[in-house]
């Protein structure tokens, strides 16, 4: 369980829970551990950032467009490694990421 009561395996299909952290630039923008965590298990689109590793050789971000607790839009980036889903970018979702995440679930 994540510090909200949210089992976010099943995004993933992990057997067991994940625990969730969250870097200082999630916290950037003011989005709330609970508006951005309803967005990831709420979300509508979801579309790898395909060559945007922030590290080299380490895990694939993930984008995920979803609703907040208050119902608006928001644009959540994770990596998931090893059971640990990191968040580091949480702001609401942009038109021009909505767009690209739309066309990337028609195409996909």
């Amino acid at each position: 369980m994540s510090e909200h009561g949210l089992a976010l395996h099943h995004i993933w299909s992990y057997p067991n829970q994940v625990e969730v952290r969250w870097t200082d630039s999630a916290d950037k923008h003011g989005i709330s551990h609970a508006d951005a965590l309803n967005a990831i298990v709420r979300h509508l689109y979801r579309m790898p950032l395909d060559g945007q590793e922030r590290t080299p050789g380490g895990p694939l971000p993930e984008l995920f467009i979803g609703p907040g607790l208050s119902g608006r839009w928001l644009e959540v980036i994770v990596e998931a490694s090893q059971g640990v889903l990191l968040v580091f970018h949480a702001m609401e979702a942009r038109a021009t990421v909505i767009e690209k995440a739309r066309r990337a679930k028609e195409e996909g």
